[in-house]
């Protein structure tokens, strides 16, 4: 049997033909009844915001706010808040008190000390555990995590903890384990990047910048410290000798080590791709080895991309449940509700802080009561509670406003009972690009006219429901925004590294001549006297001049 056939005959039999005629004046009934209930709503509302503005007095009246008791409420200026709005809040209370919904009651109970035993069994329900009752905790020097490696060959050998690929917390899922594993392989790319790069490091290392210091730091690792202001175009290369080794020289050109550095960072740059596609191809194997072992939700589930507007569940239940012959589960509709979603979340952040002030205000009044500052600190804590309070009926205003507007289904989410049902309308709806958006698609496979673009459901956790109202093109759009910016930042940064280099190169033109001997042992104004003379000479100047001077002079 079908689910829902039997539903839907029992519809058609009993469904009435009406005539034009009558459906015209039903319509005009029916406006004509909404007009008058939405005059009444609006009388109604009209003499409620009239007998809140009368009874407001009344309200502080009862409250008995004493001047010193619980602050100065003026009028024109409740809290910082205007005459309107402090008639507004005052009124609101007043209608929480009349409400009865044990808005003072829920002080006046006493506070109890948290359980200890309790809080130990949810920290080991709600921390990872292991199976069983008594839900022992993993231990870290123990726990096995796995690897991404090869059953045999060099991916065994590079295996030096015997670890496997199979991880203990594969039942958390693909992404915790992909996530432990993607640890472990930045640890071995990045020792032998480190390994790589060590040549560049000890070079740089072993310059002879005076500006930077002779002790060492970071700066030194850096190619600003190549070289010295006496030989700008060469470097010694560390730990050569040229008695004891045959080479031509301990000195070795800039510009034919700035060729070395631009392969090593060559080599660099092509293992890291390598290392990445080859970390890429292995998460994809670790989330299909999961998927055959475990079995979820988005297993027995499709999800649909576009659907009409007036959907329900119902018809979309019938309408899978005839094309695959398989019983339907459960049918969830997403709507184009993402506002009302935010204002859930937000009145849950808000109703999480008043929980808190509540239950300070019972711990005041159990446990210090008579103590020195209590009633200043529960005067404090009532005002917390009143604010927190009237946020959470404006949240529900606001709600409410968004409630009345129209809501339509944009996706949605069917749920087969068994496994095969799943598989039908997978492959039911199989098409390549071209039979889903130019012909030949099934006239019997179209859902009110309207052609469905299935695919598998993600698992439930990974849905952001208050996402799902931006269409396809805004989110490429914000993409196509993150990007240019990212582009132009590097093309930005390209730019600069030219003109840098281009800055450089005309300085090494003018300071390829060597400084003289002893030149650094003159006096100032002898050394910049030779400067003078010989302009090819002015790093050697500037090199004895710091940062700010260099940068002041003329």
């Amino acid at each position: 049997q079908v689910f829902g056939a039997e539903v839907a005959e029992s519809e058609k039999d009993c469904r009435r033909q009406f005539s034009i005629e009558e459906i015209t004046r039903m319509g005009m009934a029916a406006r004509t009844i909404q007009k008058a209930f939405f005059r009444r709503q609006a009388w109604k509302k009209a003499q409620e915001k009239f007998q809140d503005y009368n009874a407001v007095y009344d309200y502080l009246d009862d409250c008995d706010y004493e001047q010193g008791a619980h602050g100065d409420y003026d009028f024109d200026g409740i809290h910082g808040l205007s005459r309107q709005d402090s008639f507004r809040r005052h009124s609101m209370l007043r209608r929480i008190n009349e409400q009865g919904d044990d808005y003072d009651e829920e002080i006046e109970v006493e506070w109890r000390k948290p359980s200890w035993n309790f809080a130990k069994k949810f920290e080991a329900a709600s921390r990872p555990h292991r199976a069983g009752k008594q839900m022992a905790k993993y231990n870290w020097k123990k726990t096995t995590l796995g690897r991404h490696c090869f059953a045999g060959g060099c991916g065994e050998q590079l295996d030096l903890w015997d670890e496997g690929r199979t991880s203990e917390f594969s039942q958390f899922g693909s992404g915790i384990t992909n996530y432990f594993k993607f640890l472990k392989w930045c640890c071995w790319v990045m020792f032998i990047l480190s390994l790589l790069h060590a040549p560049v490091l000890v070079v740089n290392a072993y310059g002879a910048n005076d500006l930077i210091g002779s002790s060492f730091n970071l700066a030194t690792t850096t190619f600003g410290n190549l070289g010295s202001a006496e030989d700008v175009a060469s470097v010694i290369i560390p730990g050569c000798d040229e008695m004891e080794l045959p080479l031509n020289g301990c000195k070795v050109k800039k510009n034919d080590l700035a060729i070395l550095y631009s392969f090593i960072d060559t080599a660099g740059t092509i293992f890291f791709i390598l290392a990445w596609l080859w970390l890429r191809a292995f998460e994809s194997k670790e989330s299909r080895m999961l998927n055959r072992s475990t079995v979820t939700a988005s297993d027995y589930t499709i999800r649909l991309k576009s659907v009409p507007a007036d959907t329900t569940e119902k018809e979309l239940a019938i309408h899978f449940a005839q094309v695959t012959g398989e019983a339907v589960a459960a049918v969830h509709l997403a709507f184009n509700n993402s506002k009302e979603i935010k204002q859930y979340i937000k009145r849950g952040r808000i109703m999480q802080q008043r929980y808190n002030c509540v239950q300070r205000i019972r711990y005041e009044k159990t446990m210090r009561g008579g103590q020195p500052g209590q009633r200043k600190r529960l005067r404090s804590l009532m005002r917390e509670r009143e604010s927190l309070t009237i946020a959470v009926r404006q949240n529900d205003e606001r709600r409410s406003k968004i409630n009345h507007e129209r809501q339509d289904a944009i996706q949605a989410f069917v749920t087969f009972e068994t496994e095969t049902g799943f598989i039908e309308a997978m492959l039911k709806y199989n098409f390549n690009w071209f039979q889903r958006y130019c012909c030949c698609y099934p006239e019997r496979l179209k859902f009110k006219g309207q052609r469905l673009l299935v695919e598998q459901a993600p698992e439930p956790s990974t849905i952001m429901w208050e996402n799902l109202e931006y269409s396809t093109s805004s989110r490429y759009f914000r993409k196509f925004l993150t990007t240019s910016v990212a582009f132009l930042a590097v093309l930005l940064s390209i730019m600069l590294t030219f003109l840098a280099r281009d800055f450089k190169d005309k300085v090494l033109q003018y300071a390829s001549m060597p400084c003289p001997d002893k030149f650094f042992d003159l006096d100032t104004d002898y050394q910049l006297e030779l400067v003078r003379s010989n302009i090819d000479l002015s790093h050697c100047y500037c090199s004895t001049l710091g940062i700010m001077d260099q940068w002041n002079m003329n």
